[in-house]
């Protein structure tokens, strides 16, 4: 980043700037993208939401539906990762933490290479959870 150079993008004087400089890394390490996941999952914990003990302001009062981006390991069937990708705010921290709890079967007989997917939560004004 030191190494950087930056060209003018007027005729004028040299001046100090502050600004954000994004790398965007690739990585060489190919993954399968397997979309949604939900039926393929051999346990998914439910999100652990106390949202009878919220005040009201804070209570679900309609359907909310969080989407998480996980990677799984093929040859374990563990959840490496997850990042709630969509979502109410106050339900993606439970919905990741869920999301790290499931459970796949793993896969021998393919190269290890990881499954990027998705885990969709429905959470019900009622408490309820649906996958």
């Amino acid at each position: 980043m030191k190494k950087a150079k930056f060209g003018q993008t007027a005729d004028v004087l040299p001046v100090k700037t502050k600004g954000i400089i994004v790398y965007n890394f690739v990585s060489d390490k190919k993954c399968i993208d397997a979309g949604v996941v939900n039926e393929k999952a051999l346990s998914i914990p439910k999100p652990q939401v106390a949202n009878l003990n919220q005040p009201k302001h804070l209570q679900i009062k309609q359907r909310q539906t969080v989407e998480v981006r996980i990677i799984i390991e093929i040859w374990s069937g563990k959840v490496t990762h997850a990042r709630a990708v969509s979502g109410h705010p106050l339900l993606r921290s439970a919905s990741e933490a869920s999301a790290r709890q499931a459970k796949f079967s793993p896969v021998n007989d393919v190269p290890n290479i990881p499954i990027k997917a998705i885990l969709v939560y429905k959470f019900k004004p009622d408490g309820t959870i649906e996958f």
